[in-house]
């Protein structure tokens, strides 16, 4: 079809113009159109008339006309639109509008608070700075990067005082435990200014292959803590018994252990307790209890008198009282070497300690042990390897280990736990003669 804006008005054809009203209608007419061009205006639209006239009259043509007008009418809003999501409640909008506002004046606030706090830190370190350079002029001259850490950390100096009273205080507390000739009394602490002591090790015992201690080095600042507390913790370091290391060495809570008991004795000397908080009263064990809390209960559980005969004395009596003990409040892991015991025992006792080892390890770790350094259970147990161990044997052996256990008592753990040798050999010659008489053998006839 052609379109009629194609055609000039200049150019139409005379017969159009002057039609007859009574000419034949072109053709199509009188039927319905879709047409936009050819549909009628509605009546009483003056704009529509008028261009529907001038369309008449060679004007703008229809399809022109009603597309200006669409142009003109006002498009409907986004929101109207299929699938478009409603706006926003106003109370929603405001909502968010005062919570942005709100974390703008929040932030503003931190900062401001941050610059404050930065300033009176920065007052505070030129103050301790200040004062550490008229106090103890030389340490700026030959340590200034110590003496910095120690003025930023505003920490107290140590001193030959500090170190003169702790030797004193440890002294006047549990000296009456001391050997008569105790190696730490030949020892002459000295004030450190190596940056791994002040950073936050604070304190260190040296000590010889025979476990004696020969040189203690305390750390010239020692930052929040209280020097003197640093020195006399250092010294119960130093008078612990190697006796009481030993028994100790093996455990895989040594540390704690060592540490523990040590902080727990050095709070007991005097000071302000405040003075005295460090990181071994807030590290904790994986029951709970803070690792000088464990040594309080192991204080209770053994008496002060044990302990300290146990820590400073090294007496074996009471270190085998104490070793039974730590087994009650810290790890128990089973010790694979006491298979070498088993094999060596008399021979009524044999399999019962070889069966109890691995009993042990199924009561203590659910499990059956590893092969014992290399040595198969033949020659003491009727079995090539412990994997042939089945299911309702294994139910036997951890059984009869737990009726032991709450027969024999604690030295049943010290027997087949990790712990020092000295113990653990004492412990196993206290339970065989037990084991021998109530222990059922379990694989009996497996070869």
């Amino acid at each position: 079809m052609t379109s009629l804006t194609a055609i000039p008005s200049s150019s139409a054809h005379p017969s159009a113009r002057g039609m007859a009203p009574h000419a034949a209608p072109a053709e199509g007419a009188g039927r319905e159109t879709n047409d936009p061009a050819r549909q009628t205006p509605p009546a009483g639209d003056p704009a529509l008339a008028s261009r529907g006239a001038a369309s008449a009259d060679g004007g703008l043509p229809p399809r022109a006309a009603l597309g200006e007008l669409r142009q003109r009418r006002p498009s409907a809003p986004a929101s109207e639109g299929v699938g478009a999501p409603p706006p926003p409640p106003e109370a929603a909008t405001d909502f968010m509008g005062r919570l942005a506002s709100g974390a703008v004046v929040a932030g503003g606030y931190a900062a401001h608070a941050l610059a404050a706090m930065a300033k009176l830190w920065v007052g505070a370190m030129a103050v301790s700075a200040g004062y550490r350079a008229l106090r103890n002029p030389t340490d700026y001259l030959f340590h200034p990067v110590a003496t910095t850490i120690g003025a930023a950390t505003f920490g107290a100096r140590t001193t030959q005082h500090n170190l003169d009273q702790g030797r004193a205080q440890v002294q006047a507390a549990y000296g009456d435990h001391f050997p008569a000739h105790a190696a730490c009394n030949q020892v002459t602490p000295e004030i450190s200014w190596n940056l791994a002591h002040i950073a936050g090790n604070y304190g260190e015992v040296g000590r010889n292959h025979r476990m004696q201690p020969e040189q203690m080095h305390i750390a010239a600042y020692t930052s929040l803590a209280d020097p003197q507390h640093v020195v006399n913790h250092e010294f119960i370091h130093c008078h612990t018994h190697p006796n009481f290391l030993r028994a100790i060495e093996k455990s895989p809570d040594a540390v704690k252990i060592d540490e523990g008991i040590t902080e727990h004795l050095a709070d007991q000397l005097p000071g302000h307790w405040a003075t005295k908080l460090g990181v071994y009263d807030l590290s904790r064990l994986p029951d709970g209890k803070t690792w000088t809390q464990a040594a309080a209960e192991l204080e209770q559980a053994v008496g002060r008198e044990v302990l300290h005969a146990a820590v400073f004395s090294g007496a074996p009596d009471a270190v085998y009282q104490v070793s039974q003990a730590m087994l009650q409040i810290w790890s128990k892991v089973p010790d694979p070497d006491v298979w070498m015991s088993a094999m060596s025992a008399p021979s009524k006792a044999r399999q019962p300690l070889a069966e109890a080892v691995i009993g042990a390890s199924l009561l203590y770790q659910d499990r059956l042990p590893e092969p014992m350094l290399g040595y198969p259970p033949r020659p003491v147990l009727p079995i090539a390897r412990v994997d042939d161990i089945g299911p309702a044997d294994a139910a036997r052996l951890r059984e009869q280990a737990q009726q032991a256990r709450e027969r024999i008592g604690p030295r049943f753990d010290l027997a087949f736990c990790q712990a020092g040798k000295a113990q653990q050999r004492r412990a196993l010659m206290d339970i065989q003669d037990d084991l021998a008489r109530h222990w059922k053998p379990v694989l009996t006839g497996k070869a």
